[in-house]
């Protein structure tokens, strides 16, 4: 028998019988007070009902401001789901005020009938904003629905009109109806008379001619409705309608609040005397239940407070073998879980000595993994052009290169063959290592086809790095679908208007062979040539020159480099310009122009060739400086998406 009392059910049962008989005898005491303190619960009822409708009609009336104004089925039937549930609530509303008014025992007659004084007042200001809303209408229905129909009618006419007039009118009317500013009105008044002198110049038909006057007419008089409508529901929550429900509002919120103050403090007077009555019984449960508390406190406490010590003391110190958890030596439960903690802290300790082997050799992994990715990128940089490579060959010029990863997909290629000079810049597929590799791949080829095969011809090149793709890839055996988008040109010199013949002796140059005395006897040749012919093909990358004060786009075939082959595909083209000395030519892959900003816009093309062309009489040090200062302000706190890279050289 003792050894059952001395588990903790045992005493948390006879803890809790006591506590039963305490809570039983307050009980039948309560019941005693109830008869009391029900007609108090009564009104305090009728007042939670009042406060819950009131709460309501607010929901009801902004459901139907935000969403019923713009239903057009509320405009066909002239009835709201909102509107008539607003009204069955105010009239239940005005049931309970009705019952609290004639409560003797409350005195609150003077209240109620200033509630009802306000709610008068607020209920005709609000049925004057729905009358009006109504009149102003939305889409095809009420003013707004004229206004659209006349606009429509002259729309049907603007192949015989200036259709930025029209759609002048249309702009201002829409900024009206969303701004709410009274500044669009007088531009609206200038709009209507611009497209009025149209229709007079243009419409020649008389028949046809005065009715198009006469619809616009119409719809500037309907205009001119809306927003006399809209100056008297309010363009903002201080004027009009508006305004004055917002007061009629507040005056009801005060005579709300007020009420329910009162009624409470009325309710809280009568059961004031309840409370006085029961503070004996209530003192003598409270001090029974303190008893037993502190019982169980002494009894219960202790040993929990020495295990929880003792858990987070080794929590504290994760987990360590150093600290020796405290066992508590009870023949409760709570000695069991002391020792069945012991037996899982244990177990505990083994598995985290086996995660910290692991996470070591993890760490080990990803350390060699870092350094080999790091090697990839000085052996993508070692086959890259260098500053005085590309300068050998154009004097100005820009390179931005921004990997999204260590490792990029993007590169850039040059190289001459006698006479011509080839300069490439590619978008492979992927980015970081994937992308790296078929950069590699590119470069190898690039060099294969041009400077041992001699294959010249841009849109030859093209067609021959397609097919070696494949067949690096093993394309035509579904294994790879890898490809790459390339902008690339062939210059030539023009001398005294004739393209400049191969020279057989000339030495044969790639980007990683050019020699110091070739720099030199260029910047000489430099000095003699006045013009170039450039050969360009792009497989979906695009060529971007400047000629005549104007930015061109030469756009490639929307064909990309390797990948699956459709069934009827395009054949690369050459094209061919005659430019002047000093002609700047840009190239950029596609991860400039699809870089997102916080907005999720894209940069785009169009903004990348305003930039051009706004610097494009700058040299090309400050023209880089430009275009990399407005794609860093573009991106803000945006991550990159792509690989970036930007090539621009003069002739």
């Amino acid at each position: 028998m003792l050894s059952y009392f001395s588990t903790i059910r045992a005493k948390l049962l006879a803890s809790f019988f006591f506590f039963l008989v305490i809570i039983l005898f307050i009980s039948f005491v309560n019941i005693w007070f109830d008869w009391k303190e029900q007609k108090i619960n009564a009104l305090l009822d009728r007042l939670s009902e009042i406060n819950s409708d009131i709460q309501k009609s607010n929901k009801l009336e902004k459901g139907f401001f935000d969403y019923e104004i713009i239903n057009p089925q509320f405009y066909i039937s002239g009835k709201s789901r909102y509107l008539n549930d607003r009204t069955k609530t105010i009239e239940r509303v005005q049931l309970n005020l009705d019952s609290l008014k004639n409560n003797q025992r409350l005195g609150a007659g003077d209240k109620v009938n200033m509630m009802i004084s306000k709610f008068a007042t607020y209920e005709v200001v609000f049925a004057k904003m729905v009358k009006e809303y109504k009149e102003r209408g939305f889409k095809d229905y009420g003013l707004v629905g004229k206004m659209r129909e006349y606009i429509h009618y002259i729309e049907e006419h603007k192949d015989q009109l200036d259709l930025a007039k029209v759609l002048m009118v249309r702009r201002h009317e829409k900024d009206f109806i969303i701004r709410r500013d009274l500044r669009y009105t007088e531009k609206m008044t200038d709009a209507i008379k611009n497209l009025r002198k149209d229709v007079a110049q243009r419409i020649t038909e008389p028949r046809l001619n005065a009715e198009l006057l006469k619809t616009v007419d119409y719809y500037y008089n309907a205009f001119k409705q809306l927003v006399a409508l809209d100056q008297r529901i309010g363009l903002n929550d201080k004027q009009g309608l508006r305004v004055e429900l917002f007061k009629a509002s507040g005056a009801l919120e005060v005579a709300i609040l007020d009420f329910n103050r009162y009624v409470r403090a009325r309710a809280g007077d009568l059961k004031k005397q309840n409370r006085i009555l029961l503070s004996t019984v209530m003192i003598l449960g409270i001090g029974l239940m303190i008893f037993l508390a502190f019982f169980l406190t002494r009894i219960l406490s202790r040993p929990i407070h020495r295990l929880s010590t003792s858990i987070q003391t080794v929590v504290e110190n994760d987990f360590s073998r150093e600290v020796a958890f405290e066992k508590v030596f009870t023949n409760d439960e709570i000695g069991r879980l002391s020792k069945d903690f012991n037996f899982m802290l244990t177990k505990m300790q083994n598995s985290l000595d086996k995660v910290k082997k692991s996470s070591e050799e993890i760490k080990r992994k990803r350390d060699l993994l870092l350094t080999s990715i790091n090697y990839a990128r000085k052996i993508q940089s070692a086959i890259l052009p260098t500053e005085d490579e590309i300068r050998a060959f154009f004097p100005e010029n820009f390179v931005i290169y921004s990997p999204m990863h260590v490792v990029s997909g993007d590169f850039y290629w040059i190289g001459k063959r006698k006479k011509k000079v080839f300069l490439a810049v590619v978008d492979c597929t992927g980015h970081g290592v994937p992308g790296g590799f078929m950069s590699m791949i590119g470069n190898i080829l690039l060099n294969e086809i041009i400077i041992q095969h001699k294959t010249f011809a841009p849109a030859q090149v093209l067609e021959q790095l397609d097919e070696e793709i494949h067949h690096a890839l093993r394309q035509n055996q579904n294994l790879n679908n890898d490809g790459m988008d390339v902008s690339l040109i062939m210059v030539e010199k023009i001398k005294n208007g004739v393209v400049e013949e191969e020279d057989a002796d000339a030495p044969v140059v790639d980007s990683l062979t050019i020699l110091e005395e070739l720099d030199n006897a260029m910047a000489t040749e430099q000095e003699e040539v006045q013009s170039f012919k450039v050969t360009f093909a792009g497989a979906k990358n695009s060529l971007f020159y400047c000629k005549d004060n104007d930015l061109t786009e030469i756009k490639g075939t929307r064909r990309s480099i390797g990948g699956r082959r459709p069934l009827h595909k395009d054949s690369f083209t050459d094209h061919e310009v005659t430019l002047d000395k000093g002609t700047n030519l840009y190239f950029t892959t596609d991860g400039l122009l699809d870089q997102h900003n916080q907005a999720r816009k894209k940069f785009s093309k169009r903004r990348f060739m305003q930039i051009i062309k706004a610097n494009k009489d700058r040299n090309m040090l400050e023209q880089q400086e430009a275009l990399q200062g407005v794609m860093l302000d573009y991106m803000g706190q945006e991550p990159q998406r792509d690989d970036i890279t930007v090539v621009g050289i003069k002739l």
